[in-house]
């Protein structure tokens, strides 16, 4: 059992340095991170306006690290599904941002 877990915190760690993929996931959890604890009164009316968002952003990053240590692709498959994550968050952001005038109101 030592041996597999063994070769399979070696061959996340080559994956790991020897790819693009720990960018994005990088790059999503930071968008994430930013979001949650940057803004966070804004990501709570974000995720209270939508319900179904919040739930999916819990999904991917329970899914996404539990691929990170049962999948032999390492990073690739978290990396692939932050990309989903990321983008929500940013989209709900911008339509947020987009639909408020410069008094906080919406219009």
């Amino acid at each position: 059992m030592w041996s597999i877990v063994a070769r399979k915190a070696e061959t996340n760690f080559r994956v790991l340095t020897g790819t693009s993929w720990a960018w994005v996931l990088v790059g999503g959890l930071g968008l994430l991170g930013f979001a949650r604890f940057g803004r966070p009164c804004e990501y709570d009316e974000l995720t209270t306006a939508n319900p179904g968002f919040a739930a999916a952003v819990t999904a991917t990053l329970v899914a996404g690290a539990l691929a990170l240590v049962t999948e032999d692709s390492g990073i690739v498959i978290p990396s692939l599904i932050m990309i989903y994550s990321g983008t929500g968050l940013a989209w709900l952001m911008l339509v947020r941002l987009t639909t408020t005038t410069d008094h906080g109101e919406s219009s």
